[in-house]
């Protein structure tokens, strides 16, 4: 009797080892699927930031391409004037050889002319210079438009991060949900399972909910209000950020 009761036990962990071995197997096969499914999503990943790279280095080549365009417009501006002023200076320099010359005829009592004839080229030239005088003074460097970018860094991250998504699985996540029930008007009664707690809490805003609403908690830990007295609406509470979507 007793030698059937250990054959029996043999023949019972035999059969839990292979089990196990089973089991084992499958645990294996999953790690190689895993491993291989892995690798090829790696794969996905790294092209799709490639794809996402060349876009941003083209959008870089047109911004800088724009950028330097502007650049170079408020730099034709300042061209412009430089070569205004270049020409009365060079103008004034003339005058300035035309003064000198004449001083060193008037030493010179051989060179002289007519006195008339000689107040009258120097007022022609008095006139001249003041018409340079007022150009020289008028006006005055362009008022540059210098261009900038303004970068929103948090935008530009939320769009990154709102087109590239891992959706994966998340037990804490999922422990941490809540049980709904409604009851009074607006009143919830919500059951935390990770600590098992009771809140009765009244949900903010506008809507009054009828007596026995059904309510239940989404994968997403929002509540789902329906019915209630003779109400057909259907609401979507977003707890984290306190308001209804629907």
């Amino acid at each position: 009797m007793f030698k059937e009761k250990v054959e029996e036990l043999i023949v019972n962990t035999n059969e839990s080892i292979g089990e196990a071995n089973r089991k084992i197997e499958e645990i294996t096969l999953a790690q190689k699927e895993i491993n291989e499914y892995a690798d090829v999503q790696k794969g996905v990943i790294n092209k799709m930031f490639e794809q996402l790279i060349d876009v941003l280095k083209k959008e870089q080549i047109k911004v800088i391409n724009d950028f330097n365009e502007a650049v170079n417009v408020e730099k034709s501006k300042l061209a412009i004037e430089e070569s205004k002023y270049t020409k009365i200076k060079e103008e004034l320099q003339d005058k300035n050889v035309y003064f000198g010359n004449l001083l060193v005829d008037l030493a010179d009592s051989s060179k002289l002319i007519n006195e008339k004839e000689q107040n009258i080229d120097l007022e022609n030239k008095r006139t001249e210079i003041q018409q340079l005088h007022h150009k020289a003074h008028k006006g005055g460097i362009p008022i540059i438009d210098s261009p900038y970018l303004s970068v929103n860094l948090e935008t530009f991250k939320n769009a990154i991060d709102s087109a590239v998504t891992l959706h994966a699985s998340n037990e804490s996540e999922a422990i941490s949900k809540k049980i709904c029930y409604f009851g009074d008007k607006s009143f919830v009664l919500k059951f935390d399972i990770k600590n098992e707690v009771w809140e009765h809490s009244k949900i903010p805003g506008p809507y009054e909910f009828a007596y026995y609403a059904a309510a239940v908690s989404t994968h997403k830990g929002d509540i789902l209000i329906a019915g209630g007295g003779s109400h057909s609406e259907a609401y979507l509470y977003t707890e984290s950020r306190g308001r209804f979507l629907f």
